[in-house]
């Protein structure tokens, strides 16, 4: 509601409370049958209630809100998300995880191009493959890095009562998903751009081998990452962490399978392997 004069509410002894955000009062606390008397106080004091009525009163209805401050509320809870994920340590989870491959992969690099059984041909011919393989690999845990920090971004916080205390104050409940995926997508690319940047440096330095486009490289890791982030994080909203995340695992799976399974009947020309794939992807 706006227009009301400055202060105004300050001097009614009524239940309600009272939030100012600019030009507009949020009234919480409202009895049922205080609703039209408030109203007309409103309507009298020169104020204007949305629509006419208390329609932001009603359970479940939008409430008004200025120019920017949907954006300002992404912004936020996205800023949010990332410090949640900053207080469980998933970052120093990623960070090691991030680590651990860099430096296995660094070794295996290392002794693949220092290798005095094989010849340089054999050698500069097994570097791309090796290259491959590692990304193949980085791509599972990707995909359940992504599983692992969405499942509990929502579910959790229904269950622990946060939720509640979010969605009751002026934040449409979609600003609060967008928020959350845009805060969980942000690490999800930080840490994609993290490995594969120094996956790059390191097999170049100690191979002297430079892969050909690896930013569409880690362009597609993310991609696959995000659908997954996405698909579980709206499965949060309907079920349990364990099994939003169960059952976002068991789906990339089983899509990995079948691109498996049609690959393999397109090289050995079995028609209905390459069609049941094409049918389940």
């Amino acid at each position: 509601m706006t227009g009301l004069p400055a202060g105004w509410w300050q001097d009614r002894a009524a239940p309600e409370r009272w939030t100012q955000d600019g030009d507009w009062l949020l009234v919480q606390g409202v009895p049922a049958g205080g609703v039209p008397d408030l109203v007309a106080a409103i309507v009298a004091r020169g104020g204007r209630v949305p629509g006419g009525r208390a329609a932001a009163a009603e359970p479940r209805s939008p409430l008004p809100r200025t120019a920017g401050r949907g954006v300002s509320a992404i912004a936020t809870i996205a800023s949010l998300t990332v410090r949640e994920a900053l207080r469980r340590r998933l970052i120093a989870a990623l960070a090691v995880i991030c680590l651990a491959l860099v430096g296995l992969s660094s070794w295996g690099f290392y002794r693949l191009s220092h290798n005095s059984r094989m010849t340089s041909g054999e050698i500069n011919g097994s570097l791309p493959e090796a290259f491959i393989l590692f990304m193949f690999m980085f791509s599972f845990v990707v995909a359940l890095s992504a599983s692992a920090i969405s499942a509990p971004a929502i579910s959790s916080e229904v269950d622990s009562g946060v939720l509640q205390t979010i969605v009751t104050r002026p934040v449409r409940r979609s600003d609060v998903l967008l928020g959350k995926w845009l805060g969980l997508a942000g690490l999800l690319a930080a840490y994609t751009a993290v490995v594969c940047g120094l996956q790059v440096a390191v097999v170049y330095w100690v191979s002297g081998f430079a892969p050909p486009d690896p930013a569409a490289a880690a362009a597609f890791l993310f991609a696959e990452g995000a659908a997954l982030l996405t698909l579980v994080l709206l499965l949060s909203t309907r079920l349990s962490t364990l099994a939003a995340g169960v059952i976002g695992v068991a789906l990339f799976g089983m899509a990995w399978l079948s691109g498996v399974v049609g690959a393999l009947g397109a090289a050995f020309h079995i028609q209905a392997m390459h069609t049941a794939s094409e049918i389940f992807q």
